[in-house]
């Protein structure tokens, strides 16, 4: 997920098959001026653990104080216990759409086109102004971003269950 408030906040479903190494993006949500409740409420039925940018320990204004991540852990999502990053700890714009780019180009990268309105508009106005990324209108492109870099940390729905399921003790008897 991307956070925003002016701009707008998006999120993105992705899943990933290691044996190809192919990244599919399934739908993207994108909305202006609303709440992390408000997103939460929306997302909550998703049922996925979200990558979150490293801005999302930042105290908000609008949040009295709780950071971005807190305020979605709290609002019921099952936030990534730590910032989308790679594998070396960076978290750079750059090699993430080169990274992105590469894979389009490779075909290991592939958008379910009925349920990305928004991240294709986005990616149809992606540009460079004198050789560097213009950064405006990305929002949906950078949340697919945060799920790439934090791909390594999903789960299959099989593994995912038995990880979040209750702690089973066993019953003990007295003599």
């Amino acid at each position: 997920m991307d956070f925003g408030w002016s701009h707008y906040f998006a999120a993105c479903e992705m899943a990933w098959d290691r044996d190809l190494d192919v990244l599919y993006l399934i739908r993207t949500w994108r909305v202006r001026e609303q709440t992390p409740l408000q997103h939460c409420e929306k997302l909550r039925n998703w049922n996925l653990r979200w990558a979150w940018p490293h801005d999302g320990r930042n105290q908000t204004l609008a949040g009295a104080g709780v950071p971005l991540m807190e305020q979605y852990k709290r609002g019921g999502l099952e936030m990534m216990h730590e910032p989308a990053r790679f594998e070396d700890g960076s978290n750079s714009v750059e090699a993430g759409v080169q990274e992105m780019l590469d894979r389009m180009r490779g075909d290991r990268w592939k958008v379910v086109r009925h349920a990305n309105d928004d991240w294709l508009e986005e990616y149809r106005l992606y540009h460079r102004k004198e050789g560097k990324l213009v950064a405006e209108g990305d929002d949906a492109i950078s949340a697919s971003r945060y799920g790439l870099m934090a791909r390594r940390w999903g789960q299959t729905a099989v593994t995912r269950g038995r990880f979040n399921r209750p702690i089973e003790y066993p019953e003990w008897k007295r003599a």
